[in-house]
């Protein structure tokens, strides 16, 4: 079983095809491509922490939940009334109640907005966070937190283990 995080995919907001990272002509081709591209890493039996901000309407909320792979856990973000609507239907799909979850298993807290402190930061632990679309993905360097909106991860839900390459790579070049 593998563990991905991602937030702001934003299923049905035709705001969002302005956006550089998602060059569709219609919320229905965008749709099915971040649901195809999410079933491609993501299998049955994966787990997907979805940090918010998951559709913008209830028929696109029931068109995703659907169709995507995976155990789906969300944290609803800003923009997630038309999710709420529909979560109850699915039971693949388990909604959190805190807006600061701290998984010690995976060393890690997670939220939809960035933080600036949380427990666990000076001893390592990571901060996945979602809301700010296309900005940088990681604050590496300042601290051990990382974005992991849809859009800066190709459209795709991002495997824990990637994340965890990526940063030990990232501080084996800045300690040389």
């Amino acid at each position: 079983m593998n563990i991905f995080v991602t937030s702001d995919t934003m299923f049905g907001r035709e705001n969002m095809l302005s956006l550089d990272s998602r060059n569709y002509s219609s919320t229905d081709e965008m749709d099915t491509d971040i649901i195809n591209k999410w079933n491609e890493r993501v299998g049955y039996e994966d787990t997907v922490y979805h940090l918010g901000n998951f559709a913008w309407d209830p028929f696109a909320a029931n068109n995703a939940l659907q169709n995507l792979n995976g155990n789906i856990i969300i944290m609803p973000g800003d923009k997630d009334k038309a999710l709420l609507e529909s979560i109850s239907l699915y039971p693949n799909v388990k909604l959190l109640e805190n807006q600061i979850v701290e998984i010690p298993a995976l060393n890690a807290v997670l939220c939809h907005y960035p933080l600036e402190h949380w427990n666990g930061k000076t001893s390592g632990s990571l901060h996945f966070h979602g809301h700010m679309i296309n900005d940088m993905k990681t604050d590496i360097n300042k601290m051990n937190r990382v974005n992991v909106c849809s859009d800066n991860w190709s459209l795709c839900p991002v495997n824990i283990v990637t994340i965890n390459e990526l940063i030990a790579d990232f501080n084996e070049v800045n300690n040389d």
